[in-house]
């Protein structure tokens, strides 16, 4: 991944503090990004729906515009080459 997907990642999962995680909680393979309680928003707390704002904000920008297409557009891709 590109240093600026690292740092985000990274920058995002230690929020855990934040929100109650143990001191360690960002590091290793407890590095994660806790989006649970997403399927319905309207019973997350204000500080969780920041959060996953956060995320969502964070994520695009990383990305940029390197995105697919609008739903119902199919991607395009050149023909595959070959050599002899």
């Amino acid at each position: 991944l590109p240093m600026k997907n690292k740092f985000g990642f990274v920058t995002l999962s230690c929020q855990c503090h934040a929100m109650g995680g143990r001191e360690n909680c960002c590091q290793g393979n407890r590095a994660k990004l806790d989006v649970s309680g997403i399927d319905d928003p309207e019973s997350l707390t204000r500080e969780m729906q920041v959060f996953l704002s956060d995320i969502c904000s964070v994520t695009s920008d990383n990305i940029g515009e390197n995105k697919l297409p609008p739903s119902g557009e199919l991607p395009t891709t050149a023909k595959p080459t070959t050599s002899v």
